[in-house]
């Protein structure tokens, strides 16, 4: 299944820090990996894995980070271009895992599945460095972004969906799906300055990201329905009776 993430409470907070955590409000996601179970003719679980992947921007935290921190800093200027994450930017946003409760309604052609499901969200954070020099001086600091978390947060998610599929198939079936999702990051970071000179540290600013997130996501796909243990079992049995009794009807 492919789907587009709309946010409805983003994480993003316009801040530069924005830039270091693999989170992306506007996404696309891909189910890479999907099962369900009915344990009874309506009832049944559902677990499935997600890829998130962000749908609007390539990430360059480099070039944001010299943008944001030179109008803060007004008395130093960016010296080089030797700022950097601590590590590589991810191949994907964030990932998500979810198990649930599924609910199933056929009629005629077409099948209905609303669900409930708890998970969790995970995504990447980083720290990012950079220099600055003092304008007609020598002086030169350094100015750090640090996550209270680093590299991994895991968050816990609640999401409802509903599916409207139609059946093309005896055991195929094209649908589509719209799901809410909710989660509430703990997550923060602090910019701290260092004069490389003297060696003094100070700290600058705080910025916060531990408000609800919140979004809706459109996606389709196709189901295909396995044979149940009672389907090949009578089939078997159909197939015995035959070799072992081929005149009987």
């Amino acid at each position: 299944m492919v789907c587009n993430n709309f946010p409805l409470k983003k994480m993003a907070k316009g801040a530069i820090t924005d830039n270091l955590n693999s989170y992306s409000d506007n996404s696309v996601s891909w189910q890479a990996l999907s099962f369900t179970y009915f344990f009874s003719k309506h009832w049944g679980v559902d677990a499935n894995f997600q890829l998130g992947g962000s749908s609007t921007h390539q990430y360059s935290p480099n070039i944001d980070i010299n943008n944001q921190s030179y109008p803060k800093i007004n008395n130093y200027y960016i010296s080089s271009n030797n700022n950097y994450w601590t590590q590589n930017p991810p191949l994907c946003d964030f990932n998500r895992v979810n198990l649930g409760i599924i609910y199933r309604l056929e009629k005629d052609k077409f099948v209905f599945y609303p669900k409930l499901s708890l998970g969790l969200t995970s995504f990447s954070t980083y720290s990012a460095t950079e220099y600055l020099k003092q304008k007609n001086a020598n002086d030169i600091l350094q100015l750090d972004y640090v996550p209270n978390k680093s590299f991994s947060v895991t968050d816990f998610t609640v999401s409802a969906s509903t599916t409207v599929g139609y059946r093309i198939r005896k055991r195929l079936i094209i649908f589509l799906d719209l799901t809410a999702s909710l989660f509430r990051p703990d997550l923060s970071y602090s910019a701290s300055i260092t004069d490389l000179n003297t060696g003094i540290k100070s700290s600058t600013w705080n910025y916060g990201y531990k408000n609800d997130v919140s979004g809706l996501s459109l996606g389709t796909g196709i189901i295909i329905e396995m044979p149940t243990r009672n389907h090949w079992h009578k089939r078997m049995k159909r197939t015995y009776r035959y070799h072992r009794y081929p005149n009987n009807e």
